[in-house]
């Protein structure tokens, strides 16, 4: 359960620097 908590917010780190990316 540990491992899955890592990836968790992992990815929405990941998915927020790609959006902010994509708008600048």
């Amino acid at each position: 359960m540990s491992i899955y908590k890592i990836p968790l917010p992992l990815n929405i780190l990941e998915a927020a620097r790609e959006r902010i990316t994509w708008t600048l």
